[in-house]
């Protein structure tokens, strides 16, 4: 089991360069220290973030009365919370224009795939029908929306199945829009941008179709002639709930991009974890570089390995990152037998699931996330014993995707001084407070 970590040991006991202590990453799924996860497939193609929740994920005749009520899909495209397959992709070249939906059904039923005509109709609705475009610079271009208008003979055709729905897609919040930008409050479990197979129901998508799916052909054609698609200008992970910019001009865009540079546009973060962990700054390393020598991540499964060992930046082509957050404060209240532990973290750099690994690392992995709590306490140094380089391991193989909401929110952000806030529940009036959160924790 252990033999790829057979090397790495060696490297440690023996006195080495800097540049062993970590190995280089060979492919896009292999993480450093050769390890290896064969679950997750799909992972090149995006599918390994995919989060399987019952309440979140719609299919099958049983679950018709949940859909919603604006909705009249045929529940056959939609896959269930436990799908005998992973959403895969499915690729053929079109004939003709008029041919799209049989084409469309002829290339499911060669995977063993069998829908009737009005199911490829709302396959086509939804946005799980893409088309390969080439543009006059002869470059070559996915497009998720496929109508039959959209399409010519020859060109290919993609279709994602089965489908993911997200319903809470109707619980997001606009907090503040102007001619620049578009500020909202996203619910936990649901995607910042186009999900693959589902244009509509994202924060992206939701201020495309403003708020309301479309069910016809026409009523996506009028979307895509008449609505202006608002750019992403921060993200949030699918089960963190909070703050979202967007830009609506190429302006608003640069402008928010040079504030980021410039160190003006801060963010304020609430999370919950079961266990302690001290106040103060906190300066660690992650681990974020792939092959390609850009942001990646430490596994295949999503993970980022935390260390505290700056020694680690002296390995040549080092992947790791600095990364600091100040834990601001803390507060503790009880919910049942166990003490719960809020704490509000100031983040001074942002990576890729920097709150989630680095407070794992410090022993307070956060509620709900059981992609980092098997690894709570753990991290690379150099000179590791053998126990603790299988204890990582094992920390690593039993990390698994986050199904539901985790107990993280991004409650505040500041933009060259001005505040934009996430509107807290007003208990009094009745309204419902985040499911995660204190008043609900389970």
């Amino acid at each position: 089991m252990y033999n790829s970590f057979l090397l790495l040991l060696i490297a440690f006991v023996k006195p080495q360069p800097a540049s062993t202590f970590i190995p280089t990453l060979t492919s896009r799924r292999a993480p450093p220290f050769s390890y290896t996860n064969t679950r997750n497939l799909k992972a090149s193609e995006g599918f390994d973030d995919i989060a399987f929740s019952g309440d979140q994920v719609l299919g099958g005749a049983a679950s018709n009365d949940v859909l919603p009520t604006d909705v009249d899909f045929d529940s056959s495209i939609f896959y269930t919370s436990t799908p005998p397959h992973p959403p895969s992709t499915y690729i053929s070249t079109l004939s003709s224009p008029s041919a799209l939906n049989s084409a469309i059904q002829t290339l499911l039923s060669l995977h063993n795939i069998t829908l009737p005509l009005s199911s490829i109709n709302s396959l086509i609705i939804i946005g799980a029908v893409g088309v390969l475009k080439t543009n006059d610079k002869g470059d070559e271009k996915w497009y998720q929306q496929c109508l039959p208008i959209m399409c010519d003979t020859g060109e290919k055709i993609r279709v994602h199945y089965p489908v993911r729905r997200f319903p809470n897609f109707k619980d997001l919040k606009i907090v503040h829009s102007d001619n620049s930008f578009i500020v909202v409050d996203k619910p936990p479990m649901l995607p910042s941008q186009p999900f693959k197979g589902n244009r509509w129901e994202s924060v992206v998508g939701y201020l495309e179709c403003s708020g309301t799916v479309p069910t016809t052909f026409q009523e996506v054609t009028k979307i895509l002639s008449t609505s202006q698609r608002p750019s992403l200008l921060n993200r949030l992970d699918l089960p963190v709930s909070g703050m979202i910019f967007l830009g609506t001009s190429i302006r608003s865009r640069s402008t928010f991009s040079k504030l980021s540079k410039e160190g003006k546009i801060k963010k304020q973060y609430q999370c919950v974890s079961y266990n302690k962990v001290k106040t103060g700054v906190k300066r660690l390393l992650l681990y974020t570089k792939d092959e390609r020598g850009g942001g990646g991540m430490g596994c295949s499964k999503g993970q980022v390995l935390c260390s505290s060992d700056l020694r680690l930046l002296k390995q040549k082509d080092s992947g790791w990152t600095k990364c600091i957050m100040d834990v601001n404060s803390r507060t503790s209240f009880t919910r049942g037998e166990r003490i719960v532990y809020e704490y509000t973290i100031n983040l001074v750099t942002g990576r890729k699931h920097q709150i989630r690994s680095c407070m794992s690392y410090l022993g307070g992995s956060l509620v709900g996330d059981c992609l980092y709590e098997p690894m709570e306490g753990l991290g690379v140094r150099v000179g590791m014993e053998e126990e603790e380089v299988e204890g990582l391991e094992r920390g690593l193989e039993r990390g698994r995707t986050v199904r539901g909401r985790i107990g993280l929110r991004c409650v505040a952000v500041s933009v060259d001084g001005k505040v934009y806030r996430a509107k807290e529940p007003d208990l009094e009036k009745g309204e419902e407070p985040e499911k995660w959160w204190r008043h609900e924790l389970a």
